[in-house]
């Protein structure tokens, strides 16, 4: 039985030390039936260089290259024109930076073709943190494995992409060309475009994930998805999207996203609070640890009391003011109040003020 045709699509900048591992990783792929669109989008380094150097041993290897070296436009315009020049059954995009495992297309082809109903697959992997050109077992760190970092799940993963949406294995997806053909591409007016594709065909089509380690993802310097800069305006307009097309099914699932972009701001920097519309409210902080110690400092307001969930340190003062179960809180009109939260388990703690009725950014953050 012919094996079905895989379209890579490579977008690559400024990626003169990684572009040749990158592509080498791809001529060492075990499946045989792919094809190679790279886009060059106008770097200004080498690639161009090293990218012309491989042609010939490319186009030895893959049933049919296609190499577009062209003014810069961004990723996803480049991801855009590869799937629509792209004659594959199955879509991977990739970038010119991250390395694919040697069984990587196989896997994820044989679980696809042996699971009609999923559309989309996807697996584990590494995140590497490397500048160095070439990536051996050493750099493979177990605290590093996507599925130590995040637990993926099979199916309608719809809801479940509101919760790790920024931890998704990204480098590992494989899909069927009819997605994009039925559903659309990527946003071009997005930097964030994966995350925005990834909630839009999760609507739709079933995700099947794999236990395998299919692709390292290398982290350096110059990795624009991990700016604040970026991910966070990219997030914040990806929400004024979904406003206006009426995206989310409900407002649960608006919550959800607003919660999203919180857990990314925490995670990448100290947040702004300035931002946040507390106007005459009570303000009270949950949480007396180090979180709050270290943070504090930016914190605008005047607290009125703390709560804490650890009894020891109930009816004690923190910088002069009282610490209470955090019971308290329900005693108090919660449209009066605004929660800050001064703890690491932020999860746990927006869980339970949403059990509770209050609302993020609203009565919370």
């Amino acid at each position: 039985m012919k094996e079905p045709l895989v379209s890579i699509i490579i977008s690559a900048y400024n990626h003169e030390n990684f572009i040749l591992p990158c592509l080498e990783s791809i001529m060492n792929q075990t499946y045989s039936n792919i094809e190679l669109l790279i886009y060059n989008d106008g770097s200004k380094d080498n690639t161009h260089t090293n990218i012309q150097m491989k042609l010939e041993e490319l186009q030895q290897r893959f049933v049919r290259v296609e190499y577009v070296n062209k003014e810069n436009e961004g990723i996803s315009r480049n991801f855009n024109l590869g799937i629509k020049s792209a004659i594959g059954e199955y879509i991977k995009t990739f970038a010119s930076d991250d390395l694919l495992l040697p069984n990587a297309i196989k896997l994820l082809v044989d679980s696809l073709e042996k699971n009609r109903d999923y559309d989309i697959a996807y697996g584990d992997g590494y995140h590497v943190y490397s500048d160095s050109p070439e990536i051996t077992s050493e750099h493979l760190e177990e605290k590093y494995r996507f599925s130590n970092l995040q637990k993926y799940e099979s199916g309608n993963i719809h809801r479940f992409l509101f919760k790790m949406l920024p931890k998704m294995s990204t480098w590992t997806v494989l899909f069927r060309k009819k997605c994009f053909e039925e559903s659309g591409y990527y946003d071009e007016d997005l930097l964030c475009e994966d995350m925005d594709l990834y909630l839009r065909f999760s609507k739709k089509y079933k995700f099947l994930y794999l236990k395998d380690v299919l692709a390292i993802h290398r982290i350096h310097g110059n990795n624009a998805g991990l700016m604040p800069s970026v991910m966070l305006p990219s997030m914040e307009k990806m929400l004024k999207k979904y406003d206006e097309t009426h995206f989310f099914e409900n407002e649960t699932y608006r919550n959800d996203f607003l919660k999203l972009i919180l857990f990314t701001e925490r995670a990448l920097i100290e947040v702004n609070y300035e931002n946040l519309k507390v106007d005459n409210k009570k303000v009270i902080a949950w949480g007396t640890g180090n979180y709050y110690k270290n943070n504090k400092k930016n914190i605008p307001w005047k607290i009125d009391y703390f709560i804490d969930s650890d009894e020891v340190k109930h009816y004690q003062k923190m910088d002069g003011k009282k610490i209470y179960p955090i019971q308290k809180i329900l005693e108090e009109d919660k449209e009066s109040i605004f929660v800050l939260m001064m703890s690491g388990a932020v999860i746990e703690i927006s869980d339970w003020l949403d059990a509770r009725g209050f609302v993020v950014k609203k009565n919370y953050y």
